[in-house]
This record gives structure tokens, sequence and C-alpha cells, in this order.
């Protein structure tokens, strides 16, 4: 792909973001406390190419670099972090996708080259062995955006044809899977992460992906796809996904801070003043850390390298760590702001409820990856899916 072509679609993405982000600023000023977004923002930001930004471009996609990905994410997130939470993981189904057999990339994309894949990868469902693939059933929660879905990534566990089992993620059809809109949280409450349903899903085999495979960087799609994009292993784009968000939600909550002392001098007292640094500092060093460990990872891969095990862990953990660190930031402005702090029409109180929410996912968890390093450094196994 052309500089030309690069710089065209990165314009056209990033404007169609800063759009959608007013539109979703309105929105929530509005007092919007529905458990998904409008439809009309939906279809905005898919028909907007959002979704499709690192979507092979033989399929439909931009195939764009992973910081334009999350460049986009984190403008969204800065107005809603709802909306980035869900381009993130929505839009990484699609980077997932590319790494299945070439026959389910056909069947998802030949007929919709917009397809929204959802995903909830606990591996909770029960399988049962067919001629040509599995049946497959079960509930699924979490699943966010998936009112808005036509295929979904279901995660169970499968024989690994050495009498073990392996995490896998089974592509499933919208009309194979029922929706309970069970989702009530007081945090990212507008990504609609309700549960999935499936009872007796056919899945053939060219629609199931093996975590082994990601884990390892080798995968079926990569007979397909040989731009090194497909060649970052998935936990580590996942891990910032999931994390990045935070950074958007806390910028903009720091926006809000400082145009309420704009507007209302009589509330610059040192403290908040000195918290709304601190926030701006924290948001600089996360974006600053992520910049460059994806920068790091991308390296590798054009260089068809694998980071080792204490590697990925360590950046892992850093990836981790921007939660927290976004968490201390987000409640040292809400607690310099008053009663004004808690009214859930302003962008501090729905940056502060989101963000801690957040912080609550598996993949953000400091002691879960901290520990996989300081095993991985002691030389102890050191093993885990999402590194």
């Amino acid at each position: 792909m052309s500089e030309l072509q690069q710089a065209t679609d990165s314009g056209a993405l990033l404007a169609s973001a800063d759009d959608i982000a007013e539109r979703l600023a309105r929105l929530h000023a509005s007092g919007h406390a529905d458990t998904d977004l409008p439809a009309d923002l939906m279809a905005a930001m898919v028909e907007g190419g959002l979704l499709q930004v690192l979507q092979p471009r033989c399929f439909g996609g931009f195939e764009a670099a992973p910081d334009l990905f999350f460049d986009v994410q984190r403008r969204l997130a800065r107005a809603s972090m709802s909306a980035g939470w869900l381009v993130g993981v929505l839009g990484l189904q699609a980077w997932q996708l590319a790494l299945f057999e070439r026959r389910a990339q056909e069947d998802v994309w030949l007929a919709n080259p917009r397809a929204v894949i959802a995903s909830s990868f606990m591996p909770v469902g029960r399988v049962e062995p067919t001629a040509d693939g599995w049946l497959l059933s079960g509930s699924w929660r979490y699943a966010s955006g998936c009112r808005f879905s036509d295929w979904a990534m279901l995660g169970a566990w499968l024989d690994d044809g050495a009498g073990g089992r392996e995490h896998c993620a089974l592509l499933v059809p919208r009309a194979d899977y029922d929706i309970r809109r069970d989702w009530q949280a007081i945090g990212l409450r507008a990504t609609g992460s309700h549960s999935i349903v499936v009872e007796q899903a056919r899945v053939p085999r060219h629609r199931i992906f093996r975590g082994s495979d990601g884990f390892r960087c080798v995968c079926p799609g990569h007979a397909l796809h040989a731009n090194p994009l497909y060649r970052i292993p998935f936990g580590q784009l996942f891990g910032l996904t999931i994390a990045l968000p935070g950074v958007g939600a806390l910028e903009g909550a720091l926006d809000a801070c400082v145009a309420r002392i704009g507007r209302e001098p009589a509330t610059a007292a040192p403290h908040a003043k000195l918290a709304i640094a601190l926030a701006a500092s924290a948001a600089a060093e996360c974006r600053a850390s992520a910049a460059r460990n994806l920068a790091a990872l991308v390296e590798a891969a054009r260089a068809a390298t694998i980071p080792d095990l204490p590697r990925r862990a360590a950046l892992r953990l850093d990836a981790a760590q921007i939660l927290g660190k976004c968490v201390t930031a987000v409640g040292e402005l809400f607690r310099t702001q008053g009663l004004g702090a808690v009214d859930a029409s302003q962008p501090l109180a729905r940056a502060w409820t989101d963000i801690n929410t957040a912080s609550l996912h598996t993949a953000n968890s400091v002691p879960r990856f901290g520990g996989v390093l300081g095993a991985a450094l002691a030389g102890l196994d050191a093993h885990d899916p999402l590194l």
C-alpha cells in the first residue's frame, strides 16, 4: 500500500472518529443511560470503517497500522469510554478473524465486508464432536456490542490432540445464537455487554481458532496474509485494546476539569490544579509507554521474530498497569471537584465509573501479569494465554 493511500485512509478514519466523538459527547450530555449505544451511532461507526481498521484489505478493510487503530479508539473514548471500548474489542475481532482459515474469513466477509463480530472468550462452552467439527452449547457473559453483531467468537476447551485440552475460539453466525439482555453495570454501561446463548450450534472445523496457534504466532491465516500486522501475539494487542480506552477517558475527564476552571475560576484551588497536572502527566506517560511497546511489537513482527516469554510478560505487565494509573489519576480529579463530581451526566463522573469498571477486567490484572513476569525471571513456568 502506498504512503499516499495510508495517509488518505488515516485522515478519513480520524475525521470520522472525531465527528462521531462530538455526537457521543452530545449524547451523554443529554443523560443517555441505556445499556447500548443508539443504533444510529453504532451504524455510523461501522459505515465510517472504524471497526475495519485492522481488517485485511483484500476483504474490504483498511489493513492499517495498529497505532492508527489505537488513536481512533482513544479519540472516541475521550468522549465516551463505552464507544472506545466497543471499537476496540469489535475492531480487534476483525484482526483476529484474519488468523482463521481462509474459508472462515470468506464465510464472514464475502457476504458482508462490514460484518460486526462480537466475542466472549471465557471457555465455558460445552462441545460434542461431530464428523466435521463440533456441536456447541453454552452461555457466555460480557459479549460487548453483541446486539449489533453478525457473528460471535466464543470460548471453549477442545481436545489438543495430545491427550490434553486447549482454549479455543469458535466462530458462530448470528442465526445460531440468542442474546440475553442482562448487562446492568454502573460503568461502561453503554457497551451492551450482554450474554450470548447457544444451543446445539454446528461449528465446522474451519471456524475454530486454537489458542496455541495464536500464542505461537503460527496461524492458518498467515498463508493468506503476509502483512506483519497479523504476526503480533494476540494477547499483546488484546491487552492494549482493553487498557487504552482508559487513557482516552482520563483525557476526557481532564478536559472537563480544565473547562470548569475556565468557567468558574473559584474552583482553581491548589489541590485541584495539582490533580490536573498529575492527570495530564499520567495520561502522557501511559501514551508514551504504550506507543513504545507497540513499536517494539511491530518491529519484532516485521523481523519475523517473537519476543521471549520474559519480554512478553513485561510488555503485558506494562499494559495492565495503564488502568491502575488512570484509576489513581481520575480518582484525584474526582476528589477535587466537590459535589459536582457526582453528577452522572457530567464527563468526570462517567469517566470515574468507566475507568474503575475497566480496571476489573482480567486483562488489566497487575497481580496476574506481575506474577507471570516474576515466574519468568525466576526461570519458572510462565505460560499465560494472554501473553
